[in-house]
């Protein structure tokens, strides 16, 4: 049977469980309110906010 470990079991990415990573593509995700959770909610705020310090920030 092979290795069915989490990485944070194990320290390491084993190649199968590297095998079953998604794997990111180009879609756009669509943000709805209504089906966002309490979670989703707060992740949309942190956005804003980091969004904010972003615009502010003058650099060095």
């Amino acid at each position: 049977m092979p290795d069915q470990q989490s990485p944070s079991e194990t320290g390491r990415l084993s190649p199968d469980f590297q095998r079953r990573l998604p794997i990111a593509r180009e879609e756009d995700v669509e943000y709805s309110e209504e089906l966002a959770g309490p979670d989703d909610k707060e992740a949309q705020e942190r956005a804003r906010q980091a969004d904010r310090r972003a615009q502010s920030y003058e650099g060095e």
